[in-house]
């Protein structure tokens, strides 16, 4: 092997470092952030509800939807990933102020369990969005619909 030839080994062994060291640094970047989404219930939701690409990963699809009738009989369906339409739970403004479907919204946290519910205002609208925590990370796993 040549001077040049080892020179050249070299400058390539350090190229080659210095990228797998940014690509370490990238994802431990992207892990942190998605860590720090997680920290609170409030911070994931934000990102849940701006970003379609994160919510879809941040649905157990198949999604469980629990239908409640005014008896209270149950009809469970399922939402595939195909079907999911982006929601955002964080548009409030003028919910309780609409002319037709005003509701207002509430968050309860409850250690790895949080639900966002939706009450209707003079109308029939009960919605509660269920969301747990695994491995420290937050997901939407089922719907209770008991609207009228």
């Amino acid at each position: 092997m040549s001077c040049s030839s080892k020179n050249t080994d070299i400058h390539t062994a350090e190229v080659s470092n210095d990228i797998i060291g940014e690509q370490t640094k990238l994802s431990n970047t992207d892990s942190m952030s998605a860590v720090n989404l997680d920290i609170n219930f409030e911070s994931f939701l934000r990102e849940f509800c701006a970003k379609e690409e994160f919510q879809l990963i941040r649905v157990d699809f198949p999604l469980k939807i629990i239908l409640l009738d005014i008896e209270d009989r149950e009809e469970i369906q399922t939402i595939s990933k195909e079907e999911w339409q982006h929601t955002n739970l964080l548009d409030t403004a003028n919910i309780e102020t609409r002319d037709v479907d005003a509701y207002s919204q509430t968050m309860h946290v409850n250690g790895s369990e949080a639900i966002i519910k939706l009450r209707g205002i003079d109308n029939g609208i009960r919605i509660d969005y269920k969301f747990q925590q695994r491995n420290r990370r937050w997901y939407l796993k089922e719907i209770l619909n008991a609207s009228t």
